[in-house]
């Protein structure tokens, strides 16, 4: 697999699973928590796939 298409497809399995949590655990919870919830997980989640990336391309 290209190393190209690896940061992307993290990238969509993260989206996926954080609002599979969100749509599970958070039903009957307003927007703005709805939000506050996921923003969060969303931006460190992100942050984490780039830093283990570059600690993984770093090594080779």
């Amino acid at each position: 697999m290209p190393k190209k298409l690896i940061k992307p497809i993290l990238h969509i399995i993260l989206f996926c699973t954080v609002f599979l949590f969100a749509h599970t655990y958070l039903k009957n919870a307003s927007f703005t928590r709805y939000l506050l919830v996921t923003v969060p997980i969303l931006i460190i989640g992100m942050f984490g796939i780039d830093i283990a990336l570059s600690l993984t391309e770093k090594e080779e």
